[in-house]
Formats: structure tokens, sequence, C-alpha cells
């Protein structure tokens, strides 16, 4: 299922933003605007190219749904990790690792991402 124009323009910008040296771009939307599936794609051309991708969410109820979304939308989920901030937490040395990567830039990058529903 393709992306609707709007939505391919947020993951366009997103893009744009990250080549141009920002870390963290927002995109904002409000309710039924499709913020997993942008995200979705976002991981699928992430994970497309062998980088990892970092999700975390606040309720473990979104854990599932994202995991479904992210499988529909075809992100590579053995490139992928869905979990709630508090087992990131739980599990902080791979975290600070995967955005030390990041940041150095390293050939091995990652995505650490949290939508706040």
């Amino acid at each position: 299922m393709p992306l609707r124009p709007y939505q391919s323009e947020l993951v366009e910008q997103t893009r744009q933003a990250w080549r141009e040296g920002y870390h963290a771009p927002c995109i904002v939307l409000g309710c039924g605007g499709g913020k997993s599936v942008i995200v979705a794609e976002i991981a699928r051309r992430t994970t497309f190219n062998g980088k990892k991708v970092m999700f975390l969410v606040h309720r473990q109820e979104l854990v599932q749904q994202i995991i479904r979304t992210f499988i529909r939308w075809g992100v590579d989920m053995n490139y992928c990790d869905v979990m709630m901030v508090q087992t990131a937490a739980r599990r902080i040395k791979t975290v600070k690792a995967c955005a030390y990567h990041y940041r150095r830039k390293s050939p091995q990058p990652c995505a650490v991402v949290q939508e706040n529903l």
C-alpha cells in the first residue's frame, strides 16, 4: 500500500533533516494521520539497507500493534526491535552502544525512535 502524498512528503522531509545533520527530527500529525505507517516506511527503508532500528513505545499494547504494522509494511524484523521504554532502560548498555554508533556515524548506525501516541 503506498503512502499518501502528505505522508511521502513527511518521510522525505525527515530524510532531508537527517542529511542536514539533525539527529531528532519531529513528525507531528493528528489522530489518524498515519504516524505508524510513516515510521514503518522509514523503518522499512532503513532495514532494507541492512541498518538496525529500535522503536520505543510507552504502552505494552502498542508493541504488538507496531510490530504488526511493521511486518505488514515489509520491515525486515531481523534488523528491528520494538519494545517499551522501560524494557530499553533495562537494556541500557545496548541502547548506549546503539546511540554511540549513531552519533559517530559508524558503518552500522541505527535509528532510535520514540513514538508518544
